[in-house]
């Protein structure tokens, strides 16, 4: 048994438990940093090539630690990608095989392969070619990080944000 002298000593100690519990609640019950922490280190150490000749398309899903990130994470990884939209760490992803691409657009890529066909989002009758150009230009993210660009691409995440928060976003049902 404690033995407590004064008001001010029980109120301290009180404030120190309640400290102490909350803190190891935090610890062992929320892993959300931990698996938004390996979600971003997957991204940034992936090597995909991006190019602007209008080619289209991203090898992305044919990654095994995209494949894996994906059957693992599931739902998790949606409002990761989408908080990560403006993220300009490098990553060694690279465009027209000389400049890095930021972190952001490796999420832009991944959320636009696994999320679920929408017209929010989506031009579904869309057949033009290039990396997704049938992404509606309120959802595009471009793949340089100019200063020119940063207000469209927070723009487009908040976009991204209202539709993830509205349960709009969904995962495609190939990866459910």
């Amino acid at each position: 048994m404690i033995k407590i002298e004064n008001r001010y000593e029980f109120i301290r100690t009180l404030l120190t438990l309640s400290m102490f519990i909350a803190f190891f609640n935090s610890c062992s019950s929320n892993n959300a940093p931990a698996v938004e922490t390996e979600v971003v280190t997957t991204l940034t150490q992936l090597n995909i090539s991006y190019f602007t000749d209008g080619a289209g398309g991203s090898d992305i899903m044919e990654m095994k630690e995209i494949r894996d990130l994906v059957r693992t994470k599931k739902e998790k990884l949606l409002p990761i990608l989408v908080d990560n939209l403006s993220n300009l760490d490098t990553t060694n992803s690279v465009l027209n095989d000389s400049e890095n691409v930021p972190l952001g657009y490796v999420c832009f890529d991944l959320l636009c392969s696994i999320a679920g066909p929408s017209e929010d989002w989506y031009d579904i009758e869309c057949g033009d070619d290039g990396l997704w150009a049938c992404v509606n230009d309120e959802y595009y993210i471009p793949f340089l990080f100019t200063v020119e660009n940063m207000k469209k691409i927070r723009r487009s995440q908040n976009n991204w944000r209202m539709l993830l928060e509205s349960d709009r976003l969904k995962l495609d049902t190939a990866y459910q």
